[in-house]
């Protein structure tokens, strides 16, 4: 079903049809219209939208900036788009064999990316982008991969990513904590380990249970206490601002009626049955923003017509957890921190330390709505840790210098980006994308970016055009070729 293309200029009191603007054609609702990176009510940048073709791969996306006054094409022979961040991304098809081919763009060129097949952009920000690219076959793994600032150039991240059949990820973005993302990895002998980065994904280590837990059961009515960690995948939520976790067991052909939660950020966990019918679940919801002490699960259950009836229950925790947190319940926590507690370095994460006022891990009580997560920022002085090796450079095993690889002769590295070819003069270092640090270690050449129309030589006229450059993420670089032709613009 498609739709008229109507535009309304006083918060919906009224419509305009301004279909006339696009030559009478229609929008579908499941290809898209979206208001552009940094829009708002008040606000807008562009809006964008897609116009309806007979094949999905021949759609036309479009651009206003004036409220469907005016239209500038962006792209033909679209196939899908959407935006992370300031990045904005389309798949288009390329002629000839109707076959999907995949670019990055960024608003000084687009970079043709080597041929892959499944890939997805997993999360993304103002500094950079992370992309899962699958293995070939249905092997339910590929590789994840790091951008600069631009989109442009893509860096090893983390092998054998896990990625489902049903094209699902787990990979998620602690956004209570900047640079922490956690994912799970297929290991070779079949296992799903979950893995967590601290600087955004310079580096991944594996999750370990917590020792030497002493759980007991401080909470009012009957629960069965639970001393170990949960076992096997379940559905979660968090709640009350981080105070409480709740969980339900997948069961694939089984029936639920527990509920699990933890008052401790996951290290004891206890199980509550909300109701003496159990029914298939289908789903887990809460309030967004964590600030609710309810939870609602909802499934079916079948009847004896055999048609299924849905149920959804509500479980209010407040019943559970009944006392109100107060001032002794809290304690001021560094942020990463590790043993090392006299060391300058110590909770260093991306150049800061962020010291956060949280709950203490015993204390059951309630944040309540009105909580508010306090937290206080320290610059720390930069070290070589701050900086990833650039293109051509690497680390040696137990140390952070950067040293040139023997298989790159100088210090540059040259691409050619829609006609024109960049030469990178690289220093052997590049800041990790949002790294806050200051002073200290500082490399000692300037990074440079010489660009210049491709196949010309390197002209000694000082005036060649010179810019700073982005951020790289790995010693390994690899430009990607995507098979669907992929295309990046930096919203700048």
């Amino acid at each position: 079903m498609s739709f008229l293309f109507i535009n309304s200029t006083d918060y919906g009191k009224s419509f305009h049809d301004i279909s006339h603007r696009i030559n009478h054609t229609f929008i579908k609702e499941e290809l898209g219209i979206s208001v552009g990176p940094g829009s708002s009510v008040t606000k807008s940048n562009f809006i964008l939208l897609l116009v309806e073709a007979e094949e999905r791969g021949d759609l036309v996306l479009k651009r206003t900036k004036d409220f469907g006054k005016t239209f500038t094409i962006i792209h033909e022979d679209v196939f899908s788009f959407g935006y992370i961040g300031a990045f904005l991304f389309f798949s288009v098809m390329e002629d000839p064999v109707r076959r999907k081919d995949s670019t990055l763009s960024h608003s000084a060129g687009v970079l043709q990316l080597p041929s892959l097949g499944f890939y997805s952009i997993l999360d993304g920000d103002e500094d950079m982008l992370f992309m899962h690219v699958d293995n070939p076959g249905d092997t339910f793994f590929g590789t994840m991969y790091t951008s600069d600032d631009r989109g442009i150039l893509f860096s090893k991240s983390l092998e054998r990513h896990l990625f489902d059949g049903h094209r699902k990820s787990d990979f998620t973005n602690i956004t209570s904590l900047r640079g922490v993302y956690l994912t799970n990895k297929l290991d070779i002998d079949g296992r799903i380990r979950s893995v967590i980065s601290f600087n955004r994904g310079g580096t991944w280590r594996q999750l370990k249970k917590p020792q030497n837990v002493n759980c007991a059961d401080n909470v009012k009515r009957s629960t069965v206490v639970e001393t170990e960690y949960l076992r096997g995948p379940h559905h979660y939520s968090i709640l009350d601002s981080g105070g409480l976790i709740v969980a339900v067991e997948v069961h694939r052909e089984g029936e639920v009626k527990t509920i699990k939660f933890s008052t401790d950020e996951g290290q004891c966990w206890k199980s509550y049955n909300f109701t003496e019918q159990p029914f298939f679940f289908a789903g887990l919801a809460s309030e967004p923003g964590t600030k609710a002490m309810n939870v609602s699960v909802w499934g079916f259950r079948p009847e004896e017509d055999g048609q299924p009836m849905w149920v959804a229950v509500t479980i209010d925790f407040q019943s559970l957890i009944t006392r109100e947190c107060n001032k002794k319940d809290y304690e001021e926590w560094l942020a990463h921190s590790t043993d090392k507690k006299n060391s300058e370095r110590n909770g260093c994460v991306l150049g800061m330390k962020e010291t956060y006022r949280r709950l203490k891990k015993q204390s059951v009580c309630r944040n309540g709505r009105n909580f508010v997560v306090t937290k206080k920022q320290i610059p720390c002085p930069c070290t070589r840790e701050d900086y990833l090796c650039d293109y051509g450079y690497y680390r040696h095993v137990n140390t952070s210098e950067c040293v040139r690889r023997p298989s790159t002769p100088n210090k540059t590295f040259e691409m050619c980006l829609n006609g024109e070819e960049d030469e990178l003069l690289t220093a052997g270092y590049r800041k990790v994308p949002s790294d806050k640090c200051q002073g200290g270690f500082t490399p000692q050449d300037v990074v440079q970016t010489i660009i210049r129309p491709c196949g010309v030589k390197p002209s000694p006229d000082p005036s060649v055009k010179s810019t700073s450059v982005g951020h790289f993420d790995t010693p390994v670089r690899i430009v990607l070729m995507l098979k669907c032709l992929f295309v990046l613009i930096r919203v700048l």
